[in-house]
């Protein structure tokens, strides 16, 4: 099987996104049990329902130490062992939010993802994007319009016209939601307005 990752921490040229890179949330571990002291387990991420990778974790209490092969620039694989740091955080409501400490000299950023490279490490320092970046403003107007729809009940495209209040819902939320809706409508349109007046002849 082929290293995890590839490519030096923080020398990445193109700015991906995070759907592309395999990752461990530690929020899951966490619900699952994983994280109790002295634990070892093996975490595989599946292809067509086929290993396509996996890492070897150990639990302690106040780290986990992740072993994996990682990609040289060489092309060849090697074994890579080495601490990832945990701390915890209270809620609220009780209990605590355990957290990842980002292993990258000088980040020890505090994240609940971590995703592969050539160690595990944050957003950040691997230079990713999330999906929704890589979207065009008006793309991102148009899903914040149809997320709305659908909490409305409404079918999805706003040229359908708006429905009627859901029989459950709060008329003071209502107006909140179809003002915030016809705004963001208004400003697709008007990008469309502006788009079309670049393609007008000179």
């Amino acid at each position: 099987m082929g290293g995890i990752g590839s490519g030096k921490v923080r020398l990445r040229r193109a700015r991906e996104t995070v759907d592309r890179h395999w990752s461990i949330d530690i929020r899951q571990w966490k619900r699952q049990g994983m994280l109790d002291a002295h634990q070892e387990f093996t975490w595989n991420w599946f292809h067509r329902d086929r290993v396509a990778a996996s890492i070897r974790v150990q639990a302690n209490s106040d780290r986990v130490i992740l072993s994996h092969n990682s990609r040289r620039q060489d092309s060849s694989d090697s074994r890579t062992t080495y601490p990832v740091y945990l701390t915890s955080t209270e809620c609220h409501l009780g209990g605590e939010r355990r957290w990842f400490l980002c292993p990258v000299d000088g980040c020890w950023r505090r994240v609940a993802i971590l995703y592969a490279g050539d160690v595990f490490a944050c957003r950040r320092c691997l230079q990713l994007a999330y999906l929704s970046q890589r979207e065009s403003r008006s793309t991102r107007t148009i899903c914040k319009v149809n997320q709305i729809r659908e909490r409305l009940g409404w079918n999805r495209g706003f040229a359908t016209g708006n429905g009627d209040k859901p029989p459950d819902m709060h008329w003071k939320t209502f107006e909140r939601l179809t003002a915030r809706h016809d705004a963001l409508v208004e400003i697709w349109l008007g990008g469309v307005d502006e788009r079309f007046k670049c393609l007008e002849p000179i």
